[in-house]
């Protein structure tokens, strides 16, 4: 004869080990491309940029996807802020995204991409993203003046994508979308240079 707490643990284990297979389920579904019962605001904005960047007009490297995807990784809790966590496990299986850390270091060789990596990122995060502030970093004037350029020609790479330009010059990008609008800045890493 089993006691009352026996049963309450065993309730609550049939109960957790349903959920985690549902879980299960409707992760096979997301990565098998099929979409999830419940394909929210944010979802969809991930599926855009992700859809943007493979379609950009440039053949992409295997490590430049792969930065890619960490980059994504990184602002996928910015994506689905005010959304449910359970949409945004489906859409990181969807895509692959294995880690949600709002932080990434990347060593790399010289040549390898990096900065046509992130001109393509944030061009992509920028028009998929209402509302998102991006600030990049770089070396000196020259280099940063050359990335936000390089942004610039992968927005108007996105069909629609120029006509949401607000302003732009030397620092900064500025897009709208409907009552938002996007911000991104390229600084040299040194106020002299």
């Amino acid at each position: 004869m089993q006691t009352n707490k026996q049963l309450s643990v065993a309730g609550t284990l049939s109960y957790v080990t349903k959920f985690i297979e549902e879980a299960e389920v409707a992760r096979a579904r997301a990565r098998a491309g099929r979409s999830a019962s419940v394909v929210g605001g944010a979802t969809r904005r991930l599926d855009k940029l992700m859809h943007y960047l493979d379609n950009m007009g440039l053949q992409r490297s295997v490590g430049q996807r792969g930065l890619h995807v960490a980059m994504a990784g990184t602002m996928i809790t910015r994506i689905f802020d005010g959304e449910s966590d359970a949409d945004m496990e489906m859409a990181m299986a969807k895509h692959d995204i294995s880690s949600s850390r709002q932080q990434l270091m990347c060593i790399t060789p010289r040549r390898f991409g990096k900065t046509t990596a992130v001109a393509m990122f944030c061009a992509a995060l920028a028009v998929s993203v209402p509302g998102v502030v991006v600030s990049i970093f770089s070396t000196a004037r020259r280099a940063s003046s050359l990335l936000l350029q390089q942004i610039k020609s992968f927005i108007h790479a996105i069909p629609g994508a120029s006509s949401k330009i607000v302003s732009s010059n030397v620092e900064t990008i500025v897009l709208r979308d409907g009552s938002f609008r996007s911000k991104v800045s390229s600084y040299p890493g040194q106020a002299k240079t």
